[in-house]
């Protein structure tokens, strides 16, 4: 059973008809979540502060904005993240909320990065420089700048359709437990999630902005309509001219494109579409099917979250691995099938994240130096 937000807001403000005081009744009742967030927007609402309800696209920057947004209210939304699946809407709605109720919002899509240790940046040459970051740290490499804000590629003069040669690449490889920000030379920013490597041309072309892509990043596209900005990933094409979006192209995964904003085309093999705002792409079986996207889920790791919603535990553990640098075993294969509601903080030690997993009564766990040994309470 789903329920609409506006009725959960009318019940917080007494404002509900009998009907609908009976519908949140019936939809929270035996279960300790929903009852716990309906008790959170009966308090909010009830401080006094008139709240306007925030459009589908407010809550998508608010989400973006959530690691520049102060903390003091945050104890709502760590509650709501535990909640059902059927009310992922009221969730989002909810948390955008909060974020815009603790004053003008900022929005910039871009978070800062924080672990950065082992990233790489491997120069057309072949000579390899270590990129750490820190709080006082500039460095100098040759067609870069490295700043405590992550890599900016130094703007080159393009390429003239008379002057074209062999293209060359540099390339940023994102090993497990860090993350980190790219800004190319025309100006497009790229968050690399652990695991992911990018490979981009040294000077771009006139016709084309072209890059490779393995495993996951956020693209916030600098637009040039007459210079459309493509990303290779296994064999999928994304094709923009300037938007944001979020592509996700691990080893053995599907590749899913997901588009926050403006207009992206998705291309694989003879198929092709065309995605808006808020929809993702997933390609895989030899075809692209599109869906409605949970945003919550597919940007958290960009936020500086591990949003897990009804999904698997081995797909929680692929993840956490990625993030915690650490292998999985199981004692039982049918438990890799248990699924999970889960939300965490990306900052939070290996520990104590599976104590969060253990708490839902099903699974127990051992750590061996760099093996999670998982089996069933």
């Amino acid at each position: 059973m789903e329920i609409e937000w506006e009725k959960i807001k009318r019940m917080a403000l007494d404002e509900s008809s009998e009907r609908e005081k009976q519908e949140v009744s019936e939809w929270q009742e035996g279960d300790k979540e929903r009852e716990r967030f309906c008790k959170d927007a009966e308090a909010f609402y009830r401080e006094g502060q008139e709240v306007n309800d925030p459009s589908r696209e407010e809550i998508e920057r608010a989400w973006l904005a959530v690691r520049q947004r102060t903390r003091k209210r945050r104890f709502i939304s760590r509650r709501v993240m535990g909640w059902i699946a059927g009310a992922a809407v009221v969730v989002g709605v909810f948390f955008g909320v909060r974020l815009m109720m603790d004053g003008e919002p900022k929005v910039s899509p871009m978070v800062k990065m924080t672990k950065t240790e082992g990233v790489r940046l491997v120069l057309s040459d072949g000579t390899t420089h270590v990129v750490k970051t820190g709080e006082n740290i500039t460095l100098k490499v040759p067609g870069f700048e490295v700043k405590n804000n992550g890599l900016k590629q130094l703007e080159q003069k393009q390429v003239l359709e008379s002057d074209k040669k062999e293209i060359t690449y540099s390339e940023v490889i994102v090993p497990r437990g860090a993350e980190y920000q790219l800004t190319l030379a025309d100006g497009t920013r790229v968050i690399l999630n652990s695991e992911s490597r990018i490979r981009f041309p040294d000077e771009f072309q006139p016709d084309e902005r072209r890059v490779y892509l393995q495993g996951e990043a956020y693209f916030q596209v600098a637009r040039d309509e007459n210079c459309p900005f493509l990303v290779e990933a296994a064999a999928v094409t994304v094709k923009v001219l300037g938007t944001e979006f979020n592509v996700n192209a691990y080893r053995g995964d599907d590749v899913s494109t997901t588009l926050v904003t403006g207009r992206v085309s998705v291309a694989a093999g003879s198929d092709s579409l065309i995605l808006n705002p808020g929809q993702q792409c997933v390609a895989g079986g030899g075809a692209l099917t599109v869906r409605e996207a949970d945003l919550v889920s597919v940007l958290a790791w960009k936020n500086g979250e591990f949003v897990f919603k009804d999904v698997t535990l081995e797909d929680m553990m692929n993840e956490l691995s990625r993030w915690y640098d650490m292998e999985v075993e199981y004692e039982s294969e049918h438990l890799k099938t248990d699924r999970y509601y889960i939300y965490v903080e990306r900052s939070k030690t290996l520990e104590e994240v599976l104590d969060k997993v253990v708490l839902t009564g099903k699974i127990k766990y051992k750590i061996h130096g760099k093996k999670v040994i998982v089996g069933q309470q």
